[in-house]
């Protein structure tokens, strides 16, 4: 009745858009920066979940490099590939030796953060532990229902700037830990972005 245009994300109901923070990252830094914000999240998650303290800043900073070549890997592929449930699964189902043929014909800034990985991994039990680390921060990534929300991308920052509009953001309250991982990006990128662009004033009522 306002004029406003209605969307709504809703990630426990069927009507809502489908949001991939990996297709809003616009180059390597912003993808790192993805990377680190989906672990540290990640990790509160799980310390929230089970009261017990997560892998700590160490593992996620070791966890991060690789995190992000894959990322950067899939970044470009077609919807539903360019995802980080994708890039999450080609860690986890390949060894060492698969993941460097999997890279090794991809540009500078793949290999240089493939390179610090394995600076930092070091032994194979290392290689193992940060699996571990990377499986258990961004399980909510190998939820079907997470999977679908996140294969493609209908939420652009922008759009808030271009006209008025009321962007419905929900997410029950006994799921908020759960859904920390991913619901951490979409603050970070909406606010980040919004900071970048002029346009209709936001107001954010959280």
């Amino acid at each position: 009745k306002q004029g406003k245009r209605v969307i709504v994300f809703s990630p426990f109901q069927k009507e809502t858009l489908r949001y991939n923070p990996l297709a809003l990252c616009k180059n390597a830094t912003e993808v790192r920066n993805l990377a680190q914000t989906l672990l540290t999240n990640g990790n509160a998650s799980v310390e929230a979940a089970t009261g017990s303290k997560g892998g700590g800043s160490e593992w996620i900073n070791m966890s991060t490099p690789l995190l992000t070549a894959f990322m950067l890997f899939v970044r470009d592929l077609p919807p539903p590939e360019n995802t980080v449930s994708k890039a999450l699964n080609l860690i986890i189902s390949n060894d060492l030796e698969d993941m460097e043929m999997l890279l090794e014909d991809e540009g500078p800034e793949i290999q240089n953060q493939f390179l610090i990985f394995k600076q930092a991994a070091g032994a194979e039990e290392t290689l193992s532990s940060i699996k571990t680390v990377l499986a258990t921060n961004l399980q909510i990534f190998a939820d079907p229902k997470i999977e679908q929300i996140t294969s493609y991308n209908e939420i652009r920052p922008e759009m808030l700037r271009q006209k008025p509009t009321a962007l419905y953001v929900v997410v029950p309250e006994q799921h908020s830990d759960l859904m920390a991982p991913l619901m951490g990006p979409f603050y970070k990128q909406m606010i980040e972005r919004l900071m970048e662009v002029d346009g209709t004033p936001v107001m954010m009522l959280l």
